[in-house]
């Protein structure tokens, strides 16, 4: 039995996702043995269901309590929200369901269903039994195709590819295809409370090599080219480290790590960029325009 101990809030934690995070992990702490963490065709996932990930570190489930959101969540934070632009109000009826085309949606009660992941019309036309979708211990939501054998075959559909706040370890920033031009990046909650799109974006600029936050779509701040493992502007961690990739398909930033300990970056709604537990990995709420400390960029201040 995995135990759960939530322990004092962390002044990060946005505030309906705290209270539905002790929810659950009560529940959690009684139930990650018979933990599932795959959905097949047909199946779904109601309101009060969860999935977990194998080791039990990830849980995707639909949080309030007045707007439903379906997250994935571990016991301090959520990483990911599927619907940040279209919180579910009336929670009757509400699911999260993968059809036997391998059509996966959150529906409810007198609304349009919520399409995360529709098939293209040759493969909706046909039975799509070795289609799943699956929970990764990693923190990844997959649709995937299945071979016989269990295996599998392709990656149909992920949540990596549709990042909120959050970065977790394998996830990409920037530019994962050339020929679309599809570029990943993390944009800050509107407030502590709502998951909405804020004015607070982490990308990653290829063409200097470096990450870069933008306030409303002006860069305050960057980190400075990575060195030794070091980007200038970021405190050196050695339990984390920096992959860079640069080819004709696709220029991105990923972080790794070397411990067991969760792992991830997420950019507040006031600007900060923070690590695991809180750690200040950047502080682009102190770029005010005319200062060029910690990374900060100096920009055309408006005048009144």
């Amino acid at each position: 039995m995995i135990s759960c101990k939530l322990g004092k809030p962390y002044f990060l934690l946005p505030v309906f996702t705290y209270y539905s995070l002790c929810l659950w992990c009560w529940i959690s702490s009684i139930h990650v043995e018979a933990a599932n963490d795959t959905m097949k065709p047909g199946d779904s996932l109601s309101g009060s269901d969860k999935l977990y990930s194998q080791n039990g570190t990830y849980c995707l489930t639909f949080m309030g309590p007045r707007h439903f959101y379906l997250t994935i969540s571990t016991i301090y934070w959520s990483v990911w929200i599927a619907n940040r632009n279209q919180p579910v109000v009336n929670s009757s009826a509400l699911k999260l369901s993968l059809d036997h085309s391998g059509e996966l949606k959150i529906e409810s009660q007198g609304r349009k269903p919520i399409i995360l992941y529709s098939p293209p019309p040759p493969q909706a036309a046909a039975n799509n039994s070795t289609v799943v979708a699956t929970i990764k211990d990693t923190g990844n939501f997959v649709v995937q195709q299945l071979n016989p054998d269990g295996s599998t075959n392709s990656v149909l559909w992920q949540s990596f590819d549709y990042p909120t706040d959050s970065l977790l370890p394998g996830m990409k920033l920037g530019v994962v295809n050339h020929k679309t031009g599809y570029n990943l990046s993390l944009v800050s909650w509107l407030s502590w409370a709502d998951p909405a799109p804020g004015p607070f974006s982490l990308e990653w600029e290829p063409k200097e090599g470096e990450l870069i936050i933008r306030r409303r779509g002006q860069v305050i701040w960057r980190s400075g080219k990575l060195r030794d493992n070091r980007f200038e502007h970021i405190s050196e961690d050695s339990r984390v480290y920096y992959t860079i990739v640069s080819n004709e398909d696709e220029d991105y930033f990923t972080i790794e790590t070397s411990i067991k300990e969760q792992t991830r970056w997420m950019i507040l709604p006031n600007g900060k960029l923070v690590g695991f537990k809180g750690t200040l990995i950047a502080r682009a709420d102190l770029c005010y325009g005319y200062n060029t400390d910690g990374g900060c960029q100096k920009w055309e201040i408006p005048t009144c």
